[in-house]
């Protein structure tokens, strides 16, 4: 038998046998390399853009392709129960996190909080609105005459839970105004989007958005036990575990991505 050279560790060489005699067959195995198959991370809309940047440097750091999948951390959680190929989720709270652990999705030794947020109350430049906040938060229910204010869905999506909190810790939410004048967006950056273009002129969104946006400003910045604590846990899925997705949320929660988080204006949690 001939030997081919250079291929001894890349070819198996198999017998065949059928009924009209002997086949000899040439597998090849590994003759040519396979990429690892690409890292889909899907995240909350908030995130779009600065992780875009994070995923980049991992990319580098680890060999592995990542690509980032953005939308409401509910609609996210959702997708994945219904088996979405994502390898790693990002929620904007712990709560939609919680729900794909209870359902067995997620893997819990893989979980960590990555970074924090902060809540900000902003309208639009384009209304040239003339409204001075000082050192409290301007009454809803007297600013908006007309005027409509963007919030999230507060039934699944983070930032429209902790829009509603902060509107019920001032005592805005039930007043009659306010309810008349709320536009629900399908997540964070939709309502931000409303802003910018004048459709709403107020929005409740996180102070992130705000730093990248320059057709808005900021009215309020809501105080920190105004809502619950913005935190954003990300982990590993069960159905696509695997130790390149494991490397890759550890470069996820080290220095350099935090680095680049903290740039962007996210707050950096204690480990």
């Amino acid at each position: 038998m001939k030997v081919l050279r250079g291929c001894a560790r890349l070819a198996e060489l198999r017998t065949l046998v059928s009924g009209s005699g002997t086949i000899l067959a040439l597998v090849f195995l590994g003759f040519f390399p396979v990429r690892a198959e690409t890292l889909k991370v899907f995240a909350a809309a908030s995130l779009t853009d600065t992780l875009d940047d994070v995923l980049s440097v991992c990319s580098s750091k680890t060999g592995l392709d990542a690509t980032g999948i953005y939308a409401g951390s509910g609609t996210i959680a959702r997708q994945i129960e219904h088996g979405a190929p994502a390898a790693i989720y990002i929620s904007a709270n712990p709560e939609w996190m919680d729900w794909l652990q209870k359902r067995g999705r997620i893997v819990e030794e893989e979980r960590i909080d990555l970074i924090g947020n902060t809540l900000v109350l902003i309208q639009s430049n384009l209304l040239k609105l003339k409204i001075k906040t000082e050192n409290s938060p301007p009454d809803l229910s007297t600013i908006l005459e007309s005027k409509r204010i963007g919030i999230a869905d507060p039934d699944s999506v983070p930032a429209g839970r902790y829009a509603k909190q902060a509107l019920e810790t001032h005592g805005w939410w039930d007043k009659p105004e306010v309810q008349n004048a709320l536009v629900p967006g399908a997540n964070v950056r939709e309502v931000l989007s409303w802003v910018a273009k004048g459709d709403v002129a107020f929005g409740i969104v996180y102070h992130t958005d705000l730093l990248r946006e320059n057709r808005v400003n900021a009215l309020w910045i809501f105080e920190a036990d105004a809502h619950d604590p913005i935190r954003y846990p990300a982990a590993v899925t069960t159905d696509h575990d695997s130790p390149d997705a494991r490397r890759f949320l550890t470069c996820l929660a080290g220095q350099e991505a935090s680095d680049i988080f903290i740039k962007s204006g996210f707050i950096a949690l204690p480990r």
